[in-house]
């Protein structure tokens, strides 16, 4: 006899008015288990599109400590005695830059995450920078970065927009002098711009060790989210694929014995990997509200909390690299909290400015012009 059966004639009119909230109860049930799923599918078919970290990246040398400090002062010396050999390298390096600059006018470069260019997402550059009151913007069709103004519906192509041309390619492949000099101006020289955190965990998995470790010059400029990306500042590095994660230990000893590793923010893992940069000395982090989503609070109520999760793995750094940063500047669009962050020492310079244009209004106004058009 079914449960159903076994219950008296009272019990079963007690009964029937609740059917309706149990058939909802299930039904919830049911839609809730099918969403886990397909959020489950989501995060693995997203974690197939991260590359295997390169072998001479600064995570796989991390790990595998493959090159010996022996092998590379000895590599150091050979390519410096091939140097002297040359008159164009008997020049001051301060003169060998001015030419480079002069030659191919390289700017600072911008780094994104490319993910149409195959079945693995991947770093690209541009050399570009947008103003105050402008959304940067990549158009996946064209694979054209550019930027778009708030007051109008044109979209804003700056003639130095462009990737780095086939004639620096052609010179660095004359000879390793040539690569060694001109990726001194990319990585020492220049510097590296992002607006979110996939790129900088890129950055420490795909790009040479020896290229990560002389970054001197490195900027965040998420002032505003690009509609796809902003949510990962308030995230966990769980969308990550376990190869990554699991190399968490490199960037907080802390870590080492945990055996789960998805539950940190990608906001304070992102912050760990710039900790790393051995070179770096100039150091650049404009946040907009908008990209941690609520986690400061309610954007309607204008009480701000938990400045803890953004300020302090900024924190960390600064006492990881103590004595090391020339500028530390950290600039943000909300208004303080209790606290008391601006009074604190906590070895970076930090300013508030006024409220930015939340890219939501941003689409409501221009959604609001096109239609008046």
């Amino acid at each position: 006899m079914t449960g159903w059966g076994r219950l008296s004639t009272l019990g079963k009119i007690c009964a029937i008015p609740l059917l309706p909230l149990a058939y909802c109860y299930f039904f919830y049930a049911e839609a809730e288990e099918r969403i886990s799923e397909t959020e489950w599918k989501r995060r693995r078919d997203h974690r197939q599109l991260w590359p295997k970290p390169d072998s001479s990246s600064s995570f796989s040398q991390s790990i595998a400590r493959q090159k010996s400090a022996r092998k590379m002062r000895e590599t150091k010396a050979r390519f410096g005695r091939q140097r002297a050999q040359t008159g164009f390298f008997r020049l001051p390096l301060e003169i060998r830059l001015v030419i480079y600059d002069l030659a191919f006018g390289l700017n600072n470069i911008h780094l994104f995450v490319e993910n149409s260019a195959g079945p693995k997402m991947g770093l690209r550059t541009f050399s570009c920078h947008c103003c105050e009151g402008y959304i940067l913007s990549h158009v996946h069709a064209t694979r054209q970065l550019g930027c778009l103004p708030h007051q109008t519906l044109n979209r804003v192509w700056p003639d130095n927009l462009e990737t780095l041309g086939l004639g620096v390619l052609n010179l660095i492949l004359t000879c390793q002098s040539f690569y060694e000099d001109v990726e001194s101006v990319v990585y020492q020289y220049r510097t590296l711009q992002t607006n979110e955190l996939d790129t900088v965990t890129l950055l420490w998995t795909t790009i040479p060790s020896r290229h990560f470790h002389t970054i001197r010059s490195f900027y965040l400029n998420a002032k505003h989210c690009d509609g796809i990306k902003w949510f990962t500042f308030a995230s966990s590095i769980a969308h990550l694929p376990d190869e990554y994660r699991k190399g968490l230990h490199l960037l907080d000893e802390s870590q080492r014995n945990k055996k789960k590793t998805g539950d940190m923010g990608y906001w304070h893992f992102a912050c760990l990997i710039i900790s790393t940069m051995q070179s770096l000395q100039i150091l650049r982090v404009h946040l907009g509200r908008e990209i941690f989503a609520n986690m400061l609070g309610d954007s309607l109520d204008g009480s701000v909390i938990n400045e803890s999760f953004v300020f302090g793995p900024l924190a960390e750094i600064a006492s990881k690299k103590s004595g090391m940063l020339d500028t530390f500047e950290v600039e943000v669009d909300w208004p303080a909290s209790d606290e008391n962050w601006d009074s604190r020492k906590c070895g970076f310079q930090l300013t508030r400015v006024p409220p930015r244009q939340t890219l939501a209004d941003w689409i409501r106004d221009w959604m609001a012009e096109l239609h008046g058009q």
